[in-house]
């Protein structure tokens, strides 16, 4: 891991702003619930429920109390110029993908998806392009620097069936196999 204590300046500061788009979809759409469905979930519960539908929707608006958002994965970004000891851009963002949040509320969960909902820097007016780096690497060899750091699992060398089906033929052997719904990195799970 990269020690970045003595990168930044005791005094820098960094202003952020954040953007949040409200849910695109989801499994159940438990925000867009209408009565009639309101009142099917509430057979669901296992203790009675004395809440009324207003009341439900209000509970599964974003800005209300009790609304759980366990995000699957947060993915960011940061510049540091470690000559000045300042931050040149930060963003930290829900990754964009058909489900990448889960919403929990009041005994019900549902799977949704943000379109976008991200903490960012506002423009330093320095462009990361213009730097002249001594050494980099890819985004993706970050990924899979951290991902192997943070997750035991990431060391796996994954195999695609139709390769492991023409391995177990050829050597005789049998096929040890998961299946899995979802990622294995998703946090909300």
């Amino acid at each position: 891991m990269v020690d970045f204590s003595d990168a930044l300046s005791s005094a820098a500061g960094v202003q952020v702003q954040a953007h949040w788009e409200p849910i695109a979809d989801a499994t159940d759409n438990l925000h867009q619930l209408t009565q009639e469905q309101f009142e099917k979930l509430k057979t669901r519960w296992p203790e009675t429920v004395n809440m009324e539908w207003e009341q439900a929707l209000e509970l599964f608006n974003l800005d209300a109390s009790g609304v759980r958002l366990l995000p699957a994965e947060f993915a960011g970004r940061l510049v540091l110029n470690r000559t000045e000891g300042v931050v040149v851009e930060f963003s930290l963002a829900l990754p964009s993908r058909n489900s990448n949040v889960d919403v929990n509320a009041f005994r019900a969960a549902d799977v949704a998806f943000i379109p976008r909902m991200e903490l960012s820097t506002l423009s330093s007016g320095l462009s990361t392009h213009e730097i002249t780096w001594e050494t980099a690497i890819t985004e993706e060899e970050a990924r899979k620097k951290l991902a192997t750091a943070f997750y035991k699992f990431a060391e796996i060398e994954w195999t695609p069936i139709e390769d492991t089906v023409e391995l177990a033929k050829g050597t005789n052997r049998p096929i040890h196999a998961l299946v899995l719904f979802g990622t294995l990195d998703d946090e909300s799970c």
